[in-house]
């Protein structure tokens, strides 16, 4: 026993995860209608959008009040935005709908239709002297540009789904249906980004730290790299992101990669950073473990906003100086295993919430204390592994314990 206990105690201090305070923000509602599914999240100057299947929110306070931009317009009205870009060539912001192109020359308060596309608008960006945008659902898609605002259209040979636009100097990259594709003319035409692909596969999401390229893949492959501006591609680690994992989204920001990831590599830890590409922790801070499927940052770098889907609700979490680690609170779990009782020990009095959560990631207890400790009937509880998360005001700490 005094083994088993042991193990115990060196298996909760390893789960010690980073902390970081995440807020939560107002629901996304317009009229009686409250956004589910959030496709894409990003800061254009002072403003962030947020793009869902209630049409495009907008929030020039960092997300503590948000105006929905299309759901009640003309021609956007009712309507899903899947995608947004402004582009200050021709001082126009574009939004993408499930069938349309939008454009806006007013930052929102009125549209029109800039191109019927017929298929999902999944991003839009600007190369050069053309805009280009990646469109397609499931068997059909590719990419468009225009070099005259829309006057005048070119469709590429390229006929699969295409999901998102990443510059870097000369190069061109397009994540989509069956890897990562590169074009060097502006996206008049693309070619398949070197090697390495899994033969399924989708890339949603495309980042870069250093010289190294960061795809992730929601067919379940994991998280892919590159070191050769894409000549050759592996996957990141098949320990971290291993069996069934999905990648839903990257962003990097001051040097730091952050991902929401879902499937066998979940491990009640859906949002995982790194500063090396090589090790990975936790970034879940305050949140609980569940299924975030979309992360965005600020103009500036300075927050970070996700979304927890099963309960329809934003998050944001913001620094000074850039998302970055503090220090974790020193807690202790016993006994472990437990059978009746367990006891939650802080070292800390200034303790805003401790919450037990299965592995699902559902709340089976919460509690409040002023002085650091703890004590929670575990008897009404199955047998099994349980989460433990300790939220200070500006530290969280996640343990495990066993119910016999």
């Amino acid at each position: 026993m005094r083994k088993f206990t042991l193990l115990m105690t060196l298996m909760v201090a390893a789960a010690a995860t980073y902390a970081q305070q995440w807020d939560s923000l107002p629901r996304l509602i317009t009229g009686t209608d409250t956004a589910e599914y959030i496709y894409h999240i990003t800061g254009i100057g002072s403003t962030v959008y947020y793009c869902s299947d209630k049409g495009l929110f907008a929030s020039t306070d960092n997300g503590d009040t948000w105006s929905n931009k299309t759901f009640a317009a003309t021609n956007t009205a009712g309507k899903a935005i899947r995608s947004v870009y402004y582009d200050a060539t021709g001082s126009k912001l574009y939004a993408g709908g499930d069938s349309a192109l939008y454009v806006s020359a007013d930052n929102g308060t009125t549209w029109t239709v800039a191109y019927t596309v017929g298929d999902r608008v999944n991003d839009i960006i600007r190369s050069g002297s053309r805009i280009l945008v990646a469109y397609g659902a499931f068997g059909s898609g590719g990419v468009l540009y225009t070099d005259d605002a829309f006057g005048t259209v070119t469709h590429t040979a390229d006929t699969m789904p295409r999901d998102v636009f990443y510059i870097d100097g000369t190069n061109t990259f397009l994540g989509g249906l069956n890897g990562v594709y590169k074009s060097t003319d502006n996206g008049s035409t693309w070619t398949l980004s070197g090697t390495g692909f899994p033969a399924s596969c989708r890339f949603f999401s495309m980042v870069a730290l250093g010289r190294t390229y960061f795809a992730g893949d929601v067919y379940g492959n994991g998280l892919y790299i590159s070191s050769d501006n894409g000549a050759t591609w592996s996957n990141r680690d098949s320990v971290v992101f291993h069996d069934f994992c999905q990648v839903f989204s990257i962003v990097q920001t001051g040097g730091r990669l952050v991902l929401s990831i879902d499937g066998a590599c979940n491990n009640s830890d859906p949002i995982k950073t790194s500063t090396d590409g090589t090790t990975w922790s936790s970034y879940l801070g305050n949140l609980t473990p569940a299924y975030y499927s979309m992360l965005g940052l600020s103009s500036s770098g300075n927050c970070l906003f996700t979304f927890y889907r099963n309960r329809r609700m934003p998050f944001r979490l913001c620094t000074s100086t850039g998302i970055h680690d503090v220090a974790t609170a020193d807690a202790t779990i016993s006994p472990n295993p437990a059978h009746s009782t367990v006891t939650i020990s802080t070292g800390t009095g200034s303790v805003a919430a401790i919450r037990v959560l299965n592995t699902a990631g559902q709340l089976v207890s919460e509690q409040s204390t002023a002085t650091g400790t703890a004590r929670i009937d575990i008897s009404g509880l199955a047998a099994g592994v349980y989460i433990v998360q300790v939220v200070t005001h500006d530290q969280v700490w996640t343990g495990r314990f066993i119910k016999e």
